[in-house]
């Protein structure tokens, strides 16, 4: 009896011992993890709409995305963004990819970005551009194509702010009326 005992007690020592061994090892493993190891999170067709009391503010559509759980940046393909003004659609953007940071309201967009206003008249045409909620502005500090109309100006740079419908193009410009 007493031989049953101390083998049932050896035994429970040993699966003891291994498993504060593996309990060990794990955490190690996981203190060592850098950040390209963190799973992240993928998806496909997005349509996020931000709403401020029930009004849209824009609409994100994006064909294929990343979302980056420790910083929570959105970057995908295939970007749709439309700005809204008091609930109406005001702009259109497209590119081939972006990233957003959906917390502080900012969104990049580069390749073939083209931003068309809602009659479709005007279009702006850039490599890279980004928006920012807060003020309402789209801007970039490349080569840009503004085309309104019979009229293509070129420049470098633009700044677009939706609150006062305005455009500035940067950078030395040159115009053709066509």
């Amino acid at each position: 009896m007493m031989r049953k005992i101390v083998v049932i007690f050896l035994i429970a020592a040993v699966f003891a011992s291994v498993y504060f061994i593996y309990e060990e090892w794990l955490s190690k493993k996981v203190a060592d993890k850098s950040a390209l190891d963190i799973p992240e999170l993928t998806l496909w067709e997005i349509n996020y709409v931000k709403n401020v009391h029930g009004v849209p503010v824009w609409s994100l559509k994006v064909k294929s995305a990343v979302k980056a759980e420790s910083t929570g940046i959105l970057r995908g393909e295939g970007v749709g963004l439309t700005v809204f003004k008091k609930g109406t659609p005001w702009a259109h953007l497209k590119a081939e990819k972006g990233e957003a940071d959906i917390k502080k309201g900012r969104f990049r967009v580069w390749g073939h970005v083209v931003i068309t206003a809602q009659d479709g008249n005007c279009t702006l045409m850039a490599q890279e551009m980004e928006y920012d909620e807060k003020s309402r502005r789209i801007y970039s500090n490349r080569e840009v194509e503004f085309t309104c109309d019979d009229l293509i100006l070129h420049g470098k740079g633009v700044v677009m702010d939706l609150n006062k419908k305005s455009i500035k193009i940067e950078g030395l410009v040159s115009a053709l009326l066509e």
